[in-house]
């Protein structure tokens, strides 16, 4: 009751139908897709561990900077009282709500995921840099996100929701952030930092990029890495023999950057911090499932998986090995 109350008020402020929405996911936040005569646009409500009104701002001054930029973003929308968001309070409750242009196209099926699909996707990677790291943003876009080291599945989560056998991987997470730490610190930009084909939408030949709601001051390196475990090796796992996995996800990693090499000049990036990070980015998606899913309700051979995750993080290892 208290949701669909929420709702309403959302649907209020932005001039909203509410039976024209339709759910289309509720992991972090309540999405919804509005159909209207004229138009479809996104609704997306943020209650719980929602973040604070200024790191929602800062989420949608970057998304208006890169769209105004002409590249491939969803523009926020304004309220009818001309706010980007809207701070809804309801029976105790708290909800920020936020209205999206909806990207053209069409989700991308497996299927037709190619090399030549890599490439767009390191093209738009390479516009998304040089917006954050090659000019000046807006004070407003950096202002409210949270450094890579202040994520809250690194500072909470890792202690709230691993289980007690997991010591050993809190321990290697903590000597991770103490390494990288360092080794990244005065190079540090606006990042998506949740880069992968299942936030994207493909319009023609045209990659749109959207759910910035995980972007934070970030490193070149700890994006690739994103792009690495989530948009390559996860796409490739247990759908190539393993002889095969290496070639594969060299073959589709060079051809991604091809494509960022078309529009921006690839820095140096050293192997050992990529592999860092990698390994780091296998743990914040351990530590994401330990927060998310019912353990009791998942087949043996997908926990036994999580399991093994968890393994590699403890011990520092990876799957993915890329040459210099």
């Amino acid at each position: 009751m208290l949701e669909s109350e929420i709702l309403c008020r959302a649907c209020a402020a932005f001039g909203l139908r509410l039976e024209n929405l339709k759910l289309l996911g509720r992991s972090q936040n309540l999405v919804y897709e509005h159909r209207s005569v004229e138009d479809s646009s996104i609704l997306r409500i943020s209650t719980g561990r929602w973040r604070t009104i200024t790191e929602v701002e800062s989420e949608l001054a970057w998304m208006d900077e890169l769209a105004a930029a002409g590249i491939a973003t969803c523009r926020p929308l304004q309220s009818n009282k001309g706010r980007l968001c809207e701070l809804i309070e309801e029976g105790g409750e708290q909800a920020i709500a936020v209205h999206f242009e909806h990207a053209p196209g069409r989700k991308i099926e497996r299927a037709e995921i190619d090399e030549g699909l890599y490439q767009r996707f390191g093209r738009l990677t390479a516009q998304l840099h040089a917006s954050s790291f090659d000019r000046p943003l807006q004070t407003a876009a950096q202002a409210g996100r949270l450094r890579w080291d202040q994520s809250r599945l690194l500072v909470q989560d890792l202690d709230d929701f691993t289980p007690a056998r997991a010591a050993g991987f809190r321990r290697s997470v903590r000597e991770l952030i103490q390494e990288l730490r360092p080794q990244v610190e005065g190079r540090l930009g606006l990042v998506h930092g949740d880069l992968s084909f299942s936030n994207m939408f493909l319009d023609g030949e045209r990659l749109w990029i959207f759910d910035f709601d995980n972007c934070e001051i970030g490193s070149i390196e700890q994006d690739f890495s994103v792009v690495l475990f989530d948009a390559i090796y996860c796409r490739l796992l247990n759908r190539v023999s393993m002889d095969e996995l290496a070639q594969q996800i060299r073959q589709r990693w060079m051809r991604f950057l091809e494509g960022y090499c078309e529009v921006r000049t690839l820095p140096r990036i050293d192997p050992e911090l990529l592999r860092k990070f990698l390994i780091l980015r296998e743990g914040l998606i351990y530590i994401h499932y330990c927060r998310t899913l019912d353990f009791s309700a998942l087949t043996d051979a997908t926990r036994a998986a999580i399991e093994e995750m968890r393994q590699r993080v403890e011990d520092r290892a990876t799957e993915i090995e890329l040459a210099e």
